[in-house]
């Protein structure tokens, strides 16, 4: 894992020992570009991928402003003179740009560089791919499809769309889209789905897990558009929202599984799991969901902390 600190970017060259047998890597965008584009290509029997973006937060205000940091991560951009421009305009301005906006810039950099750096063999060997708290841009997106071996995904739900859903790649059997902000004022507006491109995930025959972060359910279409080979289903309960009222119920979907994940990314407090989870109104989630899914059918219904997973029952929902 390599994730230097913002205030300690320098032009210097890390000398890294052998990485032929390096199997996970995990790596922030605002390590020196050069740094990366070596890892990336040394790595090269890598499996599972993370790659952080910069954490824009309240604290960040202590920190060199962003101006400094994209000084440091030129030397990507050296081959295309209009890109280089364009950045150099972001660079003089940065300091009072918005929160939003840096969270941008930040992203298509991480964009390019990745896109130069993704060889066909990086594409072919990785079987696990985590993008936090950034996204692909449309250029990346459509080389998903060229990720042959890939089978898991794991995303931010703040930068998925419906271009996503179109480019999944085939092997694909797990899809996660999570709330991992690392920005809290950003303020990014969540996407609309097109029911048609919904459809398509729920054509896509290799999913069996899939992940949702809560506000999702605000589409209710979602449960209709349920992968068709379906086995777990896992809801964030943090980005959960309260007011949702079932609506446009046509049937009940079949799965195995049923998972609340009580975890919030944004916070490092544990969360720990009562002896009675109606304590926590856990329930009101659980009646919403039984308008779409047929709970006589699960095989295991479970509350998931980062350090347990409970079954209860699915009924009562009282610990088992």
């Amino acid at each position: 894992m390599v994730i230097p600190r913002l205030e300690s970017i320098s032009s210097t060259t890390i000398s890294f020992p052998s990485l032929e047998n390096v199997r996970k890597l995990e790596a922030a965008c605002n390590l020196n570009s050069g740094n990366l584009r070596y890892l990336l290509s040394k790595c090269t029997n890598v499996k599972e991928l993370v790659i952080y973006s910069l954490n824009y937060s309240k604290t960040m205000d202590y920190v060199p402003s962003i101006s400094t940091m994209l000084d440091a991560t030129h030397d990507f951009l050296r081959h295309d003179m209009w890109l280089k421009s364009s950045f150099a305009k972001y660079e003089c301005r940065a300091c009072r740009k918005s929160m939003k906006k840096k969270v941008e810039i930040i992203n298509r950099m991480t964009n390019i560089l990745l896109r130069e750096s993704f060889d066909h063999s990086i594409r072919n060997n990785l079987t696990s791919l985590t993008l936090a708290s950034w996204g692909f841009d449309e250029k990346n997106i459509v080389l998903l499809k060229n990720f042959y071996n890939l089978q898991t995904l794991i995303l931010d739900c703040a930068f998925f769309n419906n271009k996503i859903i179109e480019n999944l790649p085939d092997r694909l059997e797990t899809l996660e889209i999570v709330a991992k902000q690392n920005f809290a004022e950003a303020n990014f507006r969540l996407v609309n789905f097109d029911p048609v491109v919904l459809k398509k995930l729920k054509e896509h025959k290799g999913i069996t897990n899939l992940t949702l972060a809560g506000w999702f359910l605000t589409n209710t279409r979602i449960f209709d558009c349920l992968p068709v080979n379906l086995l777990t289903l896992k809801i964030m309960c943090s980005s959960w929202v309260s007011s949702l009222t079932p609506e446009n119920v046509v049937g009940t979907v079949i799965i195995k599984k049923l998972i609340l994940g009580l975890d919030d990314p944004n916070y490092s407090i544990p969360i720990y799991i009562d002896t009675n989870p109606m304590r926590r109104q856990y329930y009101m989630i659980f009646n919403f969901l039984r308008s779409f899914l047929d709970f006589e059918s699960l095989e295991e219904l479970a509350l998931e902390t980062r350090d347990e997973l409970v079954s209860i029952d699915k009924v009562t929902y009282r610990i088992k």
